[in-house]
């Protein structure tokens, strides 16, 4: 930051205790927002460039969770989320029950998510 100027002393203020932007050369950086909700195709981006180890991708995966299931009220709900449905809200139960199936922790989640929002086409 620069010097004070006396001259502009009088019109100082003070920067706010939890600014809700972040000042340059302040060094405070606020972690990103979890978004509640994201579009499908940008879960589907997101789940498709999470790649383990063996070259699956979190996509892949869960379509194979869902050819895999016996129940068909489950298959029909996950299924619905995967082709149907305009958004994936983070607080889903379809959502949730699928991040446990795949072994994912809620911090986990909450990164895709904001993966996901930060896509554009």
């Amino acid at each position: 930051m620069s010097a004070p100027v006396p001259p502009l002393a009088a019109y100082e203020i003070p920067a706010p205790s939890t600014p809700d932007r972040v000042f340059a050369g302040s060094g405070d950086a606020s972690p990103p927002r979890v978004p509640p909700e994201v579009a499908r195709w940008q879960a589907k981006l997101a789940l498709m460039q999470q790649v383990d180890g063996q070259g699956v991708s979190l996509w892949d995966r869960l379509q194979q969770l869902c050819e895999s299931l016996t129940d068909a009220e489950q298959q029909t709900m996950l299924d619905a989320a995967m082709n149907e449905v305009l958004n994936w809200k983070r607080t889903s139960p379809t959502v949730l029950w699928a991040a446990e199936q795949l072994g994912l922790s809620a911090q986990q989640v909450d990164e895709l998510f904001i993966c996901a929002h930060a896509l554009e086409l």
